[in-house]
Protein backbone atom coordinates (compact mmCIF):
# COMPACT_ATOMS: atom_id res chain seq x y z
CA UNK A 1 0.00 0.00 0.00
CA UNK A 2 1.23 3.74 -1.06
CA UNK A 3 0.42 6.99 0.22
CA UNK A 4 -1.33 9.29 -2.22
CA UNK A 5 -2.71 12.38 -2.43
CA UNK A 6 -6.38 13.59 -3.65
CA UNK A 7 -6.48 16.10 -6.33
CA UNK A 8 -10.30 15.66 -6.56
CA UNK A 9 -12.84 14.77 -4.09
CA UNK A 10 -13.76 10.78 -3.84
CA UNK A 11 -15.92 8.73 -1.55
CA UNK A 12 -15.54 10.27 1.44
CA UNK A 13 -12.09 11.90 1.00
CA UNK A 14 -11.47 15.46 0.17
CA UNK A 15 -9.18 17.38 -2.25
CA UNK A 16 -5.83 17.58 -0.24
CA UNK A 17 -6.62 14.37 1.67
CA UNK A 18 -3.66 11.59 2.12
CA UNK A 19 -4.76 7.98 1.18
CA UNK A 20 -3.37 4.63 1.17
CA UNK A 21 -4.32 2.73 -1.64
CA UNK A 22 -3.45 -0.65 -3.52
CA UNK A 23 -2.33 -0.87 -6.48
CA UNK A 24 -5.04 -1.22 -9.24
CA UNK A 25 -7.17 1.18 -8.07
CA UNK A 26 -4.75 3.75 -7.55
CA UNK A 27 -3.84 2.89 -11.03
CA UNK A 28 -7.16 3.50 -11.61
CA UNK A 29 -7.73 6.69 -9.97
CA UNK A 30 -4.26 8.05 -11.62
CA UNK A 31 -5.59 7.58 -15.05
CA UNK A 32 -8.65 9.62 -13.54
CA UNK A 33 -6.13 12.57 -12.76
CA UNK A 34 -8.13 11.75 -9.13
CA UNK A 35 -5.00 11.38 -6.92
CA UNK A 36 -0.86 11.82 -7.50
CA UNK A 37 1.63 9.72 -5.58
CA UNK A 38 2.60 11.25 -2.06
CA UNK A 39 6.09 12.73 -1.34
CA UNK A 40 6.06 12.91 2.46
CA UNK A 41 9.52 14.00 2.60
CA UNK A 42 8.83 17.35 0.00
CA UNK A 43 5.22 17.67 1.77
CA UNK A 44 6.79 18.32 4.78
CA UNK A 45 9.39 20.44 4.02
CA UNK A 46 6.63 22.39 2.17
CA UNK A 47 4.92 22.89 5.30
CA UNK A 48 8.06 23.94 7.26
CA UNK A 49 8.92 26.46 4.66
CA UNK A 50 4.93 27.89 4.87
CA UNK A 51 5.54 28.13 8.58
CA UNK A 52 8.44 29.77 8.50
CA UNK A 53 6.98 32.54 5.88
CA UNK A 54 4.18 32.73 7.85
CA UNK A 55 6.68 33.24 11.01
CA UNK A 56 8.42 35.99 9.21
CA UNK A 57 5.17 37.94 7.92
CA UNK A 58 3.77 37.97 11.30
CA UNK A 59 6.57 39.27 13.21
CA UNK A 60 7.33 41.86 10.61
CA UNK A 61 3.27 42.86 10.75
CA UNK A 62 3.77 43.04 14.90
CA UNK A 63 6.59 45.40 14.54
CA UNK A 64 4.80 47.49 12.18
CA UNK A 65 1.95 47.65 14.17
CA UNK A 66 3.75 48.24 17.58
CA UNK A 67 5.87 50.96 15.32
CA UNK A 68 2.41 52.59 14.58
CA UNK A 69 0.86 52.62 18.24
CA UNK A 70 4.12 53.84 19.34
CA UNK A 71 4.37 57.03 17.28
CA UNK A 72 0.75 57.45 17.65
CA UNK A 73 1.13 57.90 21.57
CA UNK A 74 2.15 61.18 23.30
CA UNK A 75 1.09 64.51 22.42
CA UNK A 76 0.11 66.15 18.84
CA UNK A 77 -1.09 70.11 18.95
CA UNK A 78 -1.34 70.39 22.30
CA UNK A 79 -4.25 67.10 22.41
CA UNK A 80 -2.76 63.99 24.44
CA UNK A 81 -3.44 60.65 22.93
CA UNK A 82 -3.48 57.37 24.12
CA UNK A 83 -3.78 54.09 22.20
CA UNK A 84 -5.36 50.81 23.71
CA UNK A 85 -6.11 47.57 21.96
CA UNK A 86 -9.38 46.13 23.77
CA UNK A 87 -11.37 43.33 22.97
CA UNK A 88 -14.76 43.20 21.61
CA UNK A 89 -17.54 41.19 22.73
CA UNK A 90 -18.88 41.76 19.25
CA UNK A 91 -15.38 39.95 17.48
CA UNK A 92 -16.85 36.48 19.19
CA UNK A 93 -20.04 35.81 17.32
CA UNK A 94 -22.97 33.58 17.88
CA UNK A 95 -22.30 30.18 19.65
CA UNK A 96 -24.72 28.52 18.17
CA UNK A 97 -27.54 29.14 15.78
CA UNK A 98 -29.96 29.28 17.92
CA UNK A 99 -28.47 32.33 20.02
CA UNK A 100 -28.36 34.02 16.80
CA UNK A 101 -32.48 33.42 15.75
CA UNK A 102 -32.98 34.09 19.39
CA UNK A 103 -31.02 37.64 18.91
CA UNK A 104 -32.39 38.69 15.83
CA UNK A 105 -35.96 38.31 17.39
CA UNK A 106 -34.84 40.44 20.41
CA UNK A 107 -33.91 42.95 17.91
CA UNK A 108 -37.17 42.65 15.61
CA UNK A 109 -39.29 43.23 19.03
CA UNK A 110 -37.30 45.35 21.34
CA UNK A 111 -35.04 47.11 18.64
CA UNK A 112 -32.30 45.94 21.14
CA UNK A 113 -29.20 45.32 18.85
CA UNK A 114 -27.20 42.64 20.14
CA UNK A 115 -23.61 43.43 20.09
CA UNK A 116 -21.96 40.85 18.08
CA UNK A 117 -24.40 42.24 15.05
CA UNK A 118 -21.86 45.23 14.84
CA UNK A 119 -19.38 43.08 12.15
CA UNK A 120 -20.52 43.91 8.64
CA UNK A 121 -19.36 40.50 7.92
CA UNK A 122 -22.50 39.71 10.44
CA UNK A 123 -24.98 41.69 8.76
CA UNK A 124 -26.77 42.69 5.66
CA UNK A 125 -29.64 44.65 4.88
CA UNK A 126 -31.93 43.85 1.42
CA UNK A 127 -33.30 47.30 1.38
CA UNK A 128 -32.66 50.77 2.38
CA UNK A 129 -32.01 50.60 5.91
CA UNK A 130 -30.31 48.09 8.60
CA UNK A 131 -33.57 47.27 10.40
CA UNK A 132 -35.93 44.52 10.24
CA UNK A 133 -38.83 45.36 8.28
CA UNK A 134 -40.52 43.97 5.43
CA UNK A 135 -37.53 45.65 3.15
CA UNK A 136 -34.21 43.73 5.62
CA UNK A 137 -32.99 41.39 6.97
CA UNK A 138 -29.79 39.41 9.19
CA UNK A 139 -28.11 36.62 7.32
CA UNK A 140 -26.63 34.12 9.72
CA UNK A 141 -23.19 34.17 11.36
CA UNK A 142 -20.48 33.16 8.67
CA UNK A 143 -19.15 30.42 11.06
CA UNK A 144 -22.78 28.84 11.80
CA UNK A 145 -23.49 29.07 7.82
CA UNK A 146 -20.36 26.92 7.43
CA UNK A 147 -21.31 24.53 9.94
CA UNK A 148 -24.76 24.31 8.26
CA UNK A 149 -23.26 24.08 4.87
CA UNK A 150 -20.65 20.98 5.85
CA UNK A 151 -23.53 19.12 7.93
CA UNK A 152 -25.55 19.73 4.65
CA UNK A 153 -22.99 17.68 1.98
CA UNK A 154 -22.07 15.23 4.94
CA UNK A 155 -26.11 14.34 5.31
CA UNK A 156 -26.59 14.12 1.72
CA UNK A 157 -25.03 10.47 0.40
CA UNK A 158 -25.24 10.87 -3.30
CA UNK A 159 -24.51 14.51 -2.95
CA UNK A 160 -21.56 14.27 -0.95
CA UNK A 161 -19.54 11.69 -3.99
CA UNK A 162 -20.51 14.16 -6.75
CA UNK A 163 -17.35 16.60 -8.15
CA UNK A 164 -18.23 19.70 -6.76
CA UNK A 165 -17.54 23.23 -8.36
CA UNK A 166 -17.80 26.53 -6.99
CA UNK A 167 -18.98 29.59 -9.65
CA UNK A 168 -18.68 32.72 -9.03
CA UNK A 169 -20.81 33.62 -11.88
CA UNK A 170 -24.50 32.99 -12.72
CA UNK A 171 -23.58 29.40 -13.88
CA UNK A 172 -20.74 27.54 -15.58
CA UNK A 173 -20.29 27.10 -19.40
CA UNK A 174 -17.88 24.04 -20.83
CA UNK A 175 -17.38 22.17 -24.38
CA UNK A 176 -17.23 18.92 -24.71
CA UNK A 177 -16.28 16.14 -27.65
CA UNK A 178 -19.57 15.81 -29.75
CA UNK A 179 -20.77 12.76 -30.91
CA UNK A 180 -17.90 10.93 -29.08
CA UNK A 181 -17.27 7.23 -29.29
CA UNK A 182 -14.42 5.09 -28.91
CA UNK A 183 -15.33 3.49 -32.17
CA UNK A 184 -14.55 6.74 -34.36
CA UNK A 185 -12.53 8.59 -32.55
CA UNK A 186 -12.42 12.28 -32.90
CA UNK A 187 -8.74 12.57 -32.45
CA UNK A 188 -6.00 11.37 -35.02
CA UNK A 189 -3.18 10.00 -34.04
CA UNK A 190 -0.83 7.40 -36.26
CA UNK A 191 2.62 6.61 -36.40
CA UNK A 192 4.53 7.82 -39.16
CA UNK A 193 8.08 8.27 -40.46
CA UNK A 194 10.26 11.22 -39.56
CA UNK A 195 9.27 13.94 -42.00
CA UNK A 196 6.50 12.10 -42.99
CA UNK A 197 3.20 13.78 -43.55
CA UNK A 198 0.57 14.27 -41.09
CA UNK A 199 -3.44 14.23 -41.01
CA UNK A 200 -5.11 16.55 -38.98
CA UNK A 201 -7.52 16.24 -36.30
CA UNK A 202 -11.13 17.84 -36.90
CA UNK A 203 -12.87 17.18 -33.50
CA UNK A 204 -16.17 18.94 -33.38
CA UNK A 205 -17.27 20.63 -29.88
CA UNK A 206 -20.77 20.69 -28.25
CA UNK A 207 -21.58 23.59 -25.50
CA UNK A 208 -22.43 22.50 -22.38
CA UNK A 209 -24.54 25.04 -19.88
CA UNK A 210 -25.74 24.65 -16.64
CA UNK A 211 -27.51 28.12 -14.60
CA UNK A 212 -27.77 27.99 -10.83
CA UNK A 213 -30.78 27.01 -9.69
CA UNK A 214 -32.45 28.12 -6.09
CA UNK A 215 -33.57 25.59 -3.78
CA UNK A 216 -35.48 27.27 -0.67
CA UNK A 217 -36.91 26.33 2.56
CA UNK A 218 -39.45 28.01 5.42
CA UNK A 219 -40.14 27.36 8.66
CA UNK A 220 -42.30 29.52 11.71
CA UNK A 221 -41.19 29.62 14.88
CA UNK A 222 -43.49 30.72 17.72
CA UNK A 223 -42.61 33.05 20.70
CA UNK A 224 -42.44 30.47 22.76
CA UNK A 225 -39.58 28.19 20.79
CA UNK A 226 -37.91 31.38 20.65
CA UNK A 227 -37.34 31.19 24.34
CA UNK A 228 -35.68 27.92 24.07
CA UNK A 229 -32.53 28.47 22.40
CA UNK A 230 -31.13 25.22 22.53
CA UNK A 231 -34.77 23.47 20.59
CA UNK A 232 -34.64 26.12 18.21
CA UNK A 233 -31.03 25.44 17.14
CA UNK A 234 -31.52 21.91 17.13
CA UNK A 235 -34.85 22.37 14.58
CA UNK A 236 -33.15 24.77 12.34
CA UNK A 237 -30.01 22.91 11.62
CA UNK A 238 -31.40 19.31 12.28
CA UNK A 239 -34.32 19.96 10.16
CA UNK A 240 -33.44 22.04 7.02
CA UNK A 241 -29.54 20.28 7.09
CA UNK A 242 -31.30 16.59 6.45
CA UNK A 243 -34.30 17.94 4.14
CA UNK A 244 -32.00 19.99 2.04
CA UNK A 245 -29.95 16.63 1.61
CA UNK A 246 -32.24 14.20 0.79
CA UNK A 247 -33.87 17.00 -1.66
CA UNK A 248 -30.39 17.02 -3.31
CA UNK A 249 -29.59 13.45 -3.37
CA UNK A 250 -33.57 12.93 -5.01
CA UNK A 251 -32.51 15.06 -7.82
CA UNK A 252 -29.26 14.09 -8.43
CA UNK A 253 -30.68 10.51 -9.11
CA UNK A 254 -34.14 11.62 -10.74
CA UNK A 255 -34.41 15.33 -11.23
CA UNK A 256 -36.13 16.53 -14.14
CA UNK A 257 -34.55 19.37 -15.33
CA UNK A 258 -36.89 21.68 -15.90
CA UNK A 259 -36.09 24.04 -12.69
CA UNK A 260 -34.02 21.92 -11.00
CA UNK A 261 -30.81 19.50 -11.50
CA UNK A 262 -31.09 17.18 -14.01
CA UNK A 263 -30.56 13.48 -12.52
CA UNK A 264 -28.33 11.08 -14.22
CA UNK A 265 -31.32 8.24 -14.57
CA UNK A 266 -33.28 11.17 -17.17
CA UNK A 267 -29.85 11.51 -19.16
CA UNK A 268 -28.62 10.24 -22.21
CA UNK A 269 -26.01 8.55 -19.95
CA UNK A 270 -27.77 6.11 -18.18
CA UNK A 271 -27.23 2.41 -19.16
CA UNK A 272 -30.12 -0.17 -18.73
CA UNK A 273 -28.66 -3.59 -18.27
CA UNK A 274 -31.59 -6.34 -19.15
CA UNK A 275 -33.05 -9.01 -16.96
CA UNK A 276 -31.99 -12.51 -17.44
CA UNK A 277 -33.73 -14.28 -19.39
CA UNK A 278 -36.96 -16.14 -17.72
CA UNK A 279 -36.02 -14.39 -14.68
CA UNK A 280 -38.12 -14.41 -11.53
CA UNK A 281 -40.18 -11.39 -10.55
CA UNK A 282 -38.95 -9.01 -8.20
CA UNK A 283 -35.10 -11.08 -8.00
CA UNK A 284 -31.70 -9.83 -8.17
CA UNK A 285 -29.29 -12.38 -9.08
CA UNK A 286 -25.12 -12.81 -9.81
CA UNK A 287 -25.50 -12.47 -13.67
CA UNK A 288 -27.54 -9.01 -13.49
CA UNK A 289 -24.80 -7.89 -11.14
CA UNK A 290 -22.04 -9.03 -13.41
CA UNK A 291 -23.22 -7.45 -16.37
CA UNK A 292 -24.00 -4.21 -14.33
CA UNK A 293 -20.18 -4.46 -13.14
CA UNK A 294 -19.00 -4.73 -16.77
CA UNK A 295 -20.44 -1.90 -18.23
CA UNK A 296 -18.93 0.73 -16.41
CA UNK A 297 -15.53 1.84 -18.22
CA UNK A 298 -12.29 0.32 -16.38
CA UNK A 299 -10.74 3.98 -15.31
CA UNK A 300 -13.71 4.82 -13.60
CA UNK A 301 -13.89 1.49 -11.35
CA UNK A 302 -12.17 2.95 -8.83
CA UNK A 303 -14.57 5.54 -7.45
CA UNK A 304 -18.14 3.41 -8.61
CA UNK A 305 -20.42 1.94 -5.50
CA UNK A 306 -23.94 0.48 -6.02
CA UNK A 307 -26.96 2.06 -4.96
CA UNK A 308 -29.75 -0.19 -4.20
CA UNK A 309 -33.54 0.18 -2.81
CA UNK A 310 -33.49 -1.39 1.06
CA UNK A 311 -36.05 -3.96 -0.02
CA UNK A 312 -33.40 -5.07 -2.11
CA UNK A 313 -31.32 -6.35 0.72
CA UNK A 314 -32.93 -10.54 1.20
CA UNK A 315 -31.53 -10.94 -2.39
CA UNK A 316 -28.06 -10.13 -1.43
CA UNK A 317 -27.18 -13.19 0.51
CA UNK A 318 -28.31 -15.31 -1.96
CA UNK A 319 -26.13 -14.34 -4.47
CA UNK A 320 -23.05 -16.93 -5.12
CA UNK A 321 -20.80 -17.34 -8.64
CA UNK A 322 -20.23 -21.29 -8.50
CA UNK A 323 -19.42 -21.69 -4.19
CA UNK A 324 -18.35 -17.84 -4.19
CA UNK A 325 -20.50 -15.48 -2.56
CA UNK A 326 -20.63 -12.46 -4.33
CA UNK A 327 -21.76 -10.20 -1.76
CA UNK A 328 -19.77 -9.18 1.92
CA UNK A 329 -21.66 -8.75 5.12
CA UNK A 330 -21.12 -4.82 6.52
CA UNK A 331 -18.15 -4.83 8.62
CA UNK A 332 -16.70 -2.09 11.33
CA UNK A 333 -13.77 -2.01 9.35
CA UNK A 334 -15.27 -0.44 6.40
CA UNK A 335 -17.22 1.90 7.41
CA UNK A 336 -17.95 3.63 4.06
CA UNK A 337 -19.87 0.26 2.94
CA UNK A 338 -22.77 -0.09 5.02
CA UNK A 339 -24.43 -2.22 3.26
CA UNK A 340 -21.61 -4.85 2.78
CA UNK A 341 -19.36 -5.07 -0.62
CA UNK A 342 -21.14 -6.33 -3.85
CA UNK A 343 -17.94 -7.86 -6.21
CA UNK A 344 -15.52 -5.74 -4.07
CA UNK A 345 -17.56 -2.44 -4.27
CA UNK A 346 -19.41 -0.71 -1.50
CA UNK A 347 -23.17 -1.48 -1.40
CA UNK A 348 -25.77 1.98 0.02
CA UNK A 349 -29.02 1.64 0.80
CA UNK A 350 -30.76 4.83 -0.76
CA UNK A 351 -34.69 5.53 -0.03
CA UNK A 352 -34.30 7.35 -4.60
CA UNK A 353 -33.82 3.79 -6.18
CA UNK A 354 -37.01 2.14 -7.00
CA UNK A 355 -38.35 -1.02 -4.73
CA UNK A 356 -37.79 -4.41 -5.58
CA UNK A 357 -37.98 -6.00 -9.20
CA UNK A 358 -38.55 -1.85 -10.65
CA UNK A 359 -36.31 -0.50 -13.09
CA UNK A 360 -33.44 1.45 -11.15
CA UNK A 361 -34.15 -0.56 -7.67
CA UNK A 362 -30.24 -1.51 -8.11
CA UNK A 363 -28.12 0.64 -9.64
CA UNK A 364 -24.03 0.85 -10.18
CA UNK A 365 -22.73 4.56 -11.01
CA UNK A 366 -19.51 7.01 -10.23
CA UNK A 367 -21.02 9.71 -8.90
CA UNK A 368 -17.61 11.61 -9.38
CA UNK A 369 -18.69 11.70 -13.44
CA UNK A 370 -22.07 14.05 -11.75
CA UNK A 371 -21.21 17.66 -12.07
CA UNK A 372 -22.70 19.62 -9.44
CA UNK A 373 -22.50 24.01 -9.22
CA UNK A 374 -23.20 26.01 -5.66
CA UNK A 375 -22.51 29.82 -5.33
CA UNK A 376 -21.99 30.76 -1.41
CA UNK A 377 -23.22 28.48 1.35
CA UNK A 378 -26.65 27.61 2.65
CA UNK A 379 -28.19 30.62 3.85
CA UNK A 380 -30.92 31.76 6.22
CA UNK A 381 -32.71 34.98 6.64
CA UNK A 382 -35.36 36.28 8.32
CA UNK A 383 -38.87 38.04 9.38
CA UNK A 384 -41.44 38.88 11.95
CA UNK A 385 -43.43 40.35 9.56
CA UNK A 386 -45.02 37.64 7.76
CA UNK A 387 -46.42 35.86 10.67
CA UNK A 388 -46.73 39.21 13.34
CA UNK A 389 -50.13 38.37 14.31
CA UNK A 390 -49.72 34.56 15.01
CA UNK A 391 -47.05 35.69 17.60
CA UNK A 392 -44.10 33.71 14.80
CA UNK A 393 -41.07 34.13 13.49
CA UNK A 394 -39.93 33.74 9.29
CA UNK A 395 -36.79 31.62 9.05
CA UNK A 396 -36.05 31.13 5.51
CA UNK A 397 -32.89 28.93 3.95
CA UNK A 398 -31.95 29.31 0.51
CA UNK A 399 -28.80 27.29 -1.54
CA UNK A 400 -28.32 28.72 -5.27
CA UNK A 401 -27.15 25.26 -6.66
CA UNK A 402 -27.51 22.86 -9.77
CA UNK A 403 -26.33 19.79 -11.56
CA UNK A 404 -26.00 17.30 -13.97
CA UNK A 405 -24.04 14.58 -15.67
CA UNK A 406 -20.53 15.24 -16.62
CA UNK A 407 -21.48 12.76 -19.87
CA UNK A 408 -24.28 13.75 -21.85
CA UNK A 409 -24.62 9.79 -23.36
CA UNK A 410 -23.07 6.76 -23.26
CA UNK A 411 -20.85 5.04 -25.33
CA UNK A 412 -19.46 2.50 -27.52
CA UNK A 413 -15.86 0.93 -26.64
CA UNK A 414 -13.12 0.52 -28.90
CA UNK A 415 -13.66 -3.49 -28.77
CA UNK A 416 -17.32 -4.78 -27.73
CA UNK A 417 -21.00 -3.52 -28.86
CA UNK A 418 -22.18 -3.01 -24.99
CA UNK A 419 -22.68 0.79 -23.79
CA UNK A 420 -20.31 1.67 -21.28
CA UNK A 421 -21.47 4.81 -18.68
CA UNK A 422 -20.74 5.98 -15.46
CA UNK A 423 -24.45 4.86 -14.85
CA UNK A 424 -25.71 1.76 -14.90
CA UNK A 425 -29.40 0.55 -13.72
CA UNK A 426 -31.15 -3.07 -13.55
CA UNK A 427 -34.34 -3.46 -15.79
CA UNK A 428 -37.50 -4.45 -14.25
CA UNK A 429 -37.94 -7.86 -13.60
CA UNK A 430 -41.79 -8.61 -13.17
Amino acid sequence: MKKYKMLKAWRDFGVGDVVELDEDTAKALIMAETIEEYDEVAETQKAADAAARDATIKSAVQSAVMEALKNAEGSHDGVRVRVQVTHEEADDGFGSLGEQLAAVKEFAATGKRDDRFEGASRKAAYGANETIDEDGGFLVDPDIQNELSERLYETGMLLSRTRAVNVSGNGLVWKELKDYDRTSRPVTIYWTEEAGDKTKSNPKFAEREMRLRKLAGLFYGTDELLEDVTALGSMAEGWFTQEFGFELDRVIMNGTGAGQPLGYRNSGAIVNVAKVAAQTADTINATNVSQMYARMPAYLQGGAVWLLNQDCFAQLPTMTIGDQPVWLAPSMSIKEAPGGMLLGKAALFSEHCETLGDLGDIQYVNLNEYILIRKGLLKMDTSIHVRFVQDETAFRFVLRVNGQPAWSSKVTPAKGTAYQSPFIQLAERS
